[in-house]
């Protein structure tokens, strides 16, 4: 039985949008499928800030971190996170900059640059966060 409910939930997780995915949670009761379909979020890695809510709600001591570290300023170095969205091709690059207070960000979409800013590292940082949380993942 339980088994047929993971089946059940990642069939639903697998053909949802991620704001489907919140309204069906909204509209969950019982623990058990609850759990299961936490279950199947995290097999598909769907959703990192419902799986998190997910987890508070459910009272579990340490909720899972889905969040990837945010890059480390080191002359030269650069990272890329990407959207993990079926069919979009969309990307943001962090690059160090010769001042080390700061870092360049440039967004691409489709192989072409959109836009490229010059951030404090701080600040850089919690773009990085806001991306991780919305699903982008290091490439």
């Amino acid at each position: 039985m339980a088994r047929d409910i993971l089946v059940h939930e990642l069939n639903r997780v697998r053909s949802m949008t991620d704001d489907q995915l919140d309204v069906r949670y909204g509209k969950m009761t019982k623990e058990p499928k609850i759990q299961k379909f936490y279950e199947a979020l995290d097999k598909e890695d769907r959703n990192p800030i419902l799986r998190n809510k997910i987890a508070k709600d459910l009272g579990w001591d340490q909720a899972p971190t889905y969040t990837a570290a945010s890059p480390i300023v080191e002359m030269g170095s650069s990272w890329v996170l990407k959207s993990t969205s079926v069919g979009h091709d969309h990307e943001f690059i962090f690059g160090t900059t010769e001042d080390g207070g700061v870092m360049e960000i440039s967004e691409w979409e489709n192989g072409e640059k959109i836009e490229s800013t010059e951030k404090k590292v701080s600040v850089a940082r919690q773009c990085w966060d806001n991306l991780i949380g919305r699903g982008y993942r290091v490439i």
